[in-house]
Order: C-alpha cells, then sequence, then structure tokens
C-alpha cells in the first residue's frame, strides 16, 4: 500500500495482484472484495495484462521496500497518502463498518484499545509475542490520569486477549469491549469450512473491523512486533483525525517526547 503513490503518476496502468492472497471472498478477488479501489489501481489479471501491451516493471512484496527506499521519502509519509486515496469501503462494507463504530460509542468512555500481537507457532512469532502484562503497564505509564471506561482488546490469540482484558480491568479499571459480538452481522453462516473462501473471507472483514475499532477508539496501545499496528496508527491521526498523543508503541514511540512535553506540567490533552 505505501508504495502505491510513487506508481500513481506513471504513464500507465498500476495493477495490483491478489493471487496469492488469502484476503478475498472470490477466487479472483482481493483488496477489491472489501474496498473500492476507484482509479488508483485495477486488480490483476493475465487478460488485463495482456491487454495493456508491453509490462514495464513487476514487484513483490520483497523488493518493493526497496523501490521506497531508492525515493528517500519516507514509509510512514506514503502511507497516509495511500490510506487517504484508497481507504473506502464497498457500499456493503461500509454499512457493516459504521453498526460495529456505532457499537463502540454507545461504550463507556474513554475507550481503550489494546492491539496484542499473538504470539503464533514459529520460534520467531513466538518471540514477537509479548506478555500481556506488558501492555497494561505501557498503558498505565503512559497515561496515569485515564481510568475506567471500556477497553477493546484485538488480536489473534483470544487467550491472550483475555489475559490482557482482565489485568486491565484490575489495573485500569476498564469493562471489556465484546468485539466479537459486534462483528456478527444477518446472514453470516454458523459454520464455515476451514480455509475456504468463504472463511477467509468472514475472517478478513472481522480483522477489518478490529482495526476500525483500534482506529476509532480514544486511546490505543500497539507494538511494533505487529506490522498493524503502524497502520492503525496512521488510520488514527491520517483519516480519523485523533490526536497523536493518544497512541504510545511498544518498543519504539513515535511520539514519547511529545506527551513527556505535556505531561510535565504543559497544557493537558482533552480527549
Amino acid at each position: 500500500m505505501h508504495a502505491l503513490p510513487i506508481f500513481e503518476g506513471s504513464n500507465g496502468t498500476v495493477f495490483l495482484d491478489f493471487t496469492a492472497s488469502t484476503h478475498k471472498c472470490h477466487a479472483d478477488g482481493g483488496w477489491q472484495d472489501f474496498f473500492d479501489l476507484g482509479n488508483h489501481a485495477v486488480p490483476w489479471s493475465a487478460q488485463r495484462e495482456a491487454a495493456e501491451g508491453e509490462v514495464c516493471a513487476k514487484y513483490f512484496l520483497g523488493t518493493i521496500d526497496n523501490v521506497v527506499h531508492e525515493t528517500g521519502l519516507g514509509w510512514t509519509e506514503l502511507m497516509e497518502i495511500s490510506i487517504k486515496r484508497i481507504w473506502k469501503y464497498q457500499p456493503r462494507m461500509k454499512t457493516q463498518q459504521l453498526h460495529v463504530i456505532r457499537s463502540l460509542d454507545a461504550a463507556e468512555k474513554p475507550t481503550i484499545a489494546i492491539h496484542v500481537k499473538a504470539a503464533g507457532g514459529t520460534p520467531v512469532q513466538k518471540h514477537l509475542a509479548l506478555p500481556a502484562q506488558e501492555y497494561v503497564s505501557l498503558f498505565v505509564k503512559t497515561f496515569p490520569h485515564v481510568k475506567g471506561g471500556t477497553c477493546i482488546i484485538a488480536g489473534g490469540d483470544e487467550a491472550l486477549n483475555a489475559e490482557t482484558a482482565a489485568l486491565a480491568a484490575q489495573q485500569i479499571g476498564c469493562k471489556a469491549f465484546n468485539r466479537t459480538a459486534v462483528h456478527h452481522q444477518p446472514g453470516d453462516p454458523a459454520v464455515v469450512a476451514h480455509g475456504s473462501l468463504q472463511a477467509h473471507c468472514l475472517l478478513t472483514r472481522n480483522l477489518l473491523f478490529d482495526m476500525e475499532l483500534l482506529a476509532h477508539a480514544d486511546y490505543f496501545v500497539g507494538t511494533t512486533k505487529s506490522g498493524l499496528s503502524p497502520l492503525i496508527e496512521t488510520l488514527r491521526y491520517a483519516l480519523y483525525g485523533k490526536d497523536r498523543r493518544t497512541f504510545v508503541t511498544h518498543g519504539g514511540d513515535w511520539y514519547e517526547r511529545i506527551r513527556e512535553y505535556f505531561h510535565s506540567g504543559h497544557p493537558a490533552l482533552n480527549v
């Protein structure tokens, strides 16, 4: 996503190839199943590529960051540009997103979101996971004046989510938000075949709704060990107008010194 602005000004067509992606609802689907690409990019197919004539260049996930590096542009700046252009849901997704956000709006304030990195099954993935207490301690240290409200705990490990929610209830005094309940929409199948397109479609939709909850909450705790946290942070300030001082990142925080400035007797932040 962050490389899209680099190619948009080119004299040609920008294709996005989702062939190997599991985040889709149809065999030839992809990002377009959830978002309106507008005129910024075209879903790839062999037929569309052939119709365009000569192919100028092809990039893969492993090489696209090299292109970004060579431009001298910042990753976060490019991500902000891309989000403002293409983070636009298809009508059905937009309707469901509004339902999710209304549920969050009805929750007791303040709303506190924590993105918990799942442990995963490989040694590397397990190394990237953090203990539940790390997230809660970081919030308490960064926002000592914030108590009560509602905590939204989201991540791929529901057991770790539950542990984090319990610790947050004890140390912050927040009630747990039932995010999985707001995922459900009329017509959702109760059971889908594991690994099926339908399952991938529902999982992707629920992931996007989790991200929306985290991005719309009053406060957010993320981690640099996950690629989703920077995206959520960018959504917060670039698309939803959240103050950057309302989020903190475990492992390398962008705005630590700014928060220290305000916490040391300077004007307080009103959320």
